[in-house]
């Protein structure tokens, strides 16, 4: 298709451009073959530029490969706006806020001469907005400070902070293994009340750390990517959480984004041990417990809220951990979450609210009396909060009534058997689990009509729930019915 088209898809501003040197010189369209290069053995000849648009690799003539780098401007599809991208997006900043502006033709050239300036001038409230979709190499720790005025009877403090990306931009931070024996992370830490925003930034080669006396972060139309980096294949290649929680009193907002396995352990200070606990292991099994349930030396923390709505949280794998704390049963959380897909076992302290999800993990939670859970997918064997016409409970129960109003009446067996079935028709069924694929979590065409229709609007369960597909399908159909010729039948054939 592309060697058919090429003309129409290879240019500036079209699907794809390469730039080559450190001139940046434009491979012209008369240069560009199009080749198999899945074992990476084709060769073109001199002068010219060999693409595979199926895989997405580049191979030049061994004598004319550019010594100064290559650039591949490129555009990409997907099924929402969600993550970081190149779509228009709401900009929401507090009023009085000051806006440092990162770019090449800016005056700071990185985030690090923006920040550098934010601690120098100190403002109320601070935006550092990318300008342009540039990949930024370079370690990133931000830190709020308290410090004293020159009176030294009142604290100046900054309050909040914006690391976004300006509208229609998709600038990447790409952190690298800088430090032997500190965190690599982006790193945010307080020791005052302050506010964090992460907006429209796509995070790769590591995850973000936030720490300290922070109370609010909001990671809004960004990606942290699932497994750190990807191979080839759009594998995972490593398992680490994309976010880190060492804050105790801190509020979590997730919204419209993609993200990793997410591990929130508050940085409590444990109980003073006495005397009726002997030993170090079982000083050590009491202080893990103590920071395990929130509670330190003045008293108990409260469980740190997590608020998300349409997004994706993905830990790679059903059976690994998604929302957790390393060491612990559960983390001290208290999960709020809507219209999102979530891909890994889920363990908090409580779910207070979960509508229209798909959930394909295990559940865990501390408190069932707290919350509920209305219009979702629940993989079964869940320890959840009262549910309110979730999946695969209400097909069960259908099969099982079903079944005993039967004549002979079949044996616990055959209904146990009939429900396990039943459970498994409905289980969710993606185009594609991978990060990095076009069809990323979107629900397939055999996947069962209790999903695609199971959200409380009758829209499908999950993060592609506001795209309102079964509507729309309704409608076109309807439509179509009017303006075919009598006798004649139509039919909608979908196409990823």
């Amino acid at each position: 298709f592309f060697a058919e088209n090429k003309r129409q898809l290879y240019g500036s501003g079209k699907s794809l451009f390469i730039l080559k040197g450190a001139k940046k010189t434009a491979v012209l369209i008369e240069n560009i073959q199009i080749a198999d290069l899945s074992d990476w053995q084709y060769s073109p000849n001199r002068g010219k530029v060999a693409i595979d648009p199926e895989l997405g690799r580049i191979v030049f003539n061994p004598g004319t490969c550019p010594k100064s780098g290559v650039w591949v401007e490129y555009h990409y599809g997907f099924s929402a706006d969600l993550g970081g991208g190149e779509y228009t997006r709401p900009l929401i900043q507090p009023v009085g806020y000051t806006i440092y502006q990162v770019g090449k033709n800016c005056d700071c050239k990185a985030i690090q001469s923006a920040l550098k300036q934010w601690r120098e001038e100190k403002p109320e409230h601070a935006v550092i907005e990318i300008v342009d979709s540039g990949v930024y190499v370079e370690q990133i720790n931000i830190d709020f400070n308290s410090e004293f005025d020159a009176d030294e009877t009142s604290l100046k403090q900054l309050k909040s902070l914006q690391l976004r990306a300006g509208n229609n931009q998709r600038p990447v931070i790409r952190l690298l293994d800088w430090c032997t024996s500190g965190s690599d992370s982006l790193t945010v830490n307080g020791d005052c009340v302050a506010c964090f925003t992460l907006d429209g930034i796509l995070l790769t080669g590591r995850g973000m750390q936030v720490s300290g006396a922070l109370t609010e972060l909001t990671i809004r139309h960004s990606t942290l990517v699932p497994g750190w980096t990807l191979d080839n294949n759009c594998e995972p290649e490593r398992t680490e959480p994309s976010l880190e929680i060492y804050s105790p009193r801190i509020c979590i907002k997730i919204e419209q984004s993609i993200i990793g396995k997410v591990q929130v352990l508050p940085a409590v200070v444990p109980l003073v041990e006495d005397n009726h606990h002997a030993g170090e292991e079982a000083s050590a099994d009491r202080s893990m417990l103590a920071q395990c349930q929130g509670i330190g030396a003045e008293g108990r923390v409260d469980p740190i809220r997590l608020c998300i709505s349409d997004s994706i949280l993905d830990a790679t794998d059903p059976e690994s951990e998604v929302i957790g704390a390393p060491g612990c049963l559960v983390a001290h959380v208290c999960l709020t979450i809507m219209r999102s897909t979530v891909i890994g076992q889920v363990q908090v302290h409580a779910i207070e609210m979960a509508e229209n999800t798909l959930f394909d993990g295990r559940i865990t939670v501390a408190r069932r009396q707290k919350g509920c859970m209305r219009f979702c997918y629940v993989t079964p064997d869940s320890r959840t909060p009262r549910r309110y016409r979730c999946q695969p409970d209400l097909v069960t129960k259908a099969i099982a009534v079903e079944l005993k109003q039967k004549q002979p009446l079949p044996n616990d067996a055959a209904i146990e058997a009939a429900k396990q079935q039943e459970s498994l028709r409905v289980h969710p069924r993606f185009n594609s689990a991978r990060y990095g694929s076009p069809t990323y979590c979107q629900l397939a065409d055999c996947c069962a009509e209790e999903i695609k229709r199971g959200a409380d609007d009758e829209s499908e369960m999950g993060v592609f729930h506001n795209l309102y597909q079964p509507q729309r399908m309704a409608n076109l159909q309807v439509r179509l019915n009017e303006y075919i010729p009598s006798s004649m039948d139509v039919g909608i054939i979908l196409s990823n």
